[in-house]
């Protein structure tokens, strides 16, 4: 006893010559995942803008722009629509009251910075 869930099934059948056909076309039923993988396919193809609103997954980040460029080119080699970003990073801080003095410092530079606490 396996599992419950049934594929859907396609009958064909062949009408009387008399008989006019009409074409129809079905739609195939898609899942999350079968949903997703056109997604990716469309980006990857450029179907999509690369810069068009939606979720992002972060794949890592480096220290080293040589090693970012190993992964993108492997994500790349896989198929996925994969592209990279750069940070520009001030610090490391001793302190939160010298990152804050920073972060103020930025501000009037017209930059708007992003805080990052130190890893646990």
């Amino acid at each position: 006893m396996g599992s419950s869930k049934t594929e859907p099934s396609l009958a064909i059948v062949t009408p009387p010559s008399s008989a006019t056909t009409k074409t129809v076309s079905i739609p195939p039923v898609a899942t999350e995942a079968a949903k997703a993988e056109q997604a990716i396919i469309a980006l990857a193809t450029g179907a999509l803008p690369p810069n068009s609103k939606g979720y992002l997954v972060q794949a890592g980040v480096f220290g080293s722009a040589q090693n970012a460029d190993k992964l993108l080119q492997k994500l790349h080699a896989a198929g996925l629509p994969a592209h990279l970003e750069t940070r520009v990073q001030v610090g490391p801080f001793a302190n939160k009251a010298e990152a804050d003095m920073t972060i103020r410092r930025l501000r009037e530079l017209g930059i708007t910075p992003i805080l990052q606490p130190p890893a646990p």
